[in-house]
């Protein structure tokens, strides 16, 4: 969403954020797709994101804001537009297409949703045209 404030004319884009524990020890780059992280139930259940590393996984649901180098608590946006997220080796991602997770190149990668399955869901739509690769387009993730 866009907003105008009617007071001061300041134009901004809406961006909730989140805060959950990241469990992978490697830690998690900002701009990359996350995922809740199921075996780990350090601040309970549901309560730890991993980088996605499952295609279209309906367990992913926001982008990491922030970069961690360890496990930890990490900023997760989970709605709004996201400029640095990097779109999987396989294809263009053109303005309206469904993103979901992707794995091609790396974990934590935005991709075209590949079909309709019971475990595949998309959690953003591209707003702005991925190049093969790249982190040259923009995301609107769904609330």
């Amino acid at each position: 969403m866009f907003k105008i404030d009617g007071q001061s004319a300041v134009s901004e884009t809406y961006a909730k954020l989140v805060t959950l524990y990241g469990s992978d020890a490697a830690g998690i780059t900002a701009g990359q797709v996350v995922m809740l992280d199921t075996a780990d139930t350090t601040n309970g259940a549901g309560n730890s994101v991993k980088a996605a590393d499952a295609e279209d996984s309906y367990l992913a649901f926001g982008v990491a804001a922030e970069t961690t180098t360890a496990v930890g608590n990490l900023a997760i946006q989970v709605a709004g537009n996201r400029s640095d997220c990097t779109a999987d080796s396989t294809a263009v991602i053109a303005l309206g297409a469904a993103v979901g997770s992707g794995t091609t190149g790396g974990n934590g990668r935005i991709q075209l949703i590949l079909g309709s399955t019971a475990t595949a869901t998309h959690f953003a739509v591209c707003v702005d045209d991925f190049s093969a690769s790249t982190a040259d387009g923009v995301i609107k993730i769904i609330d």
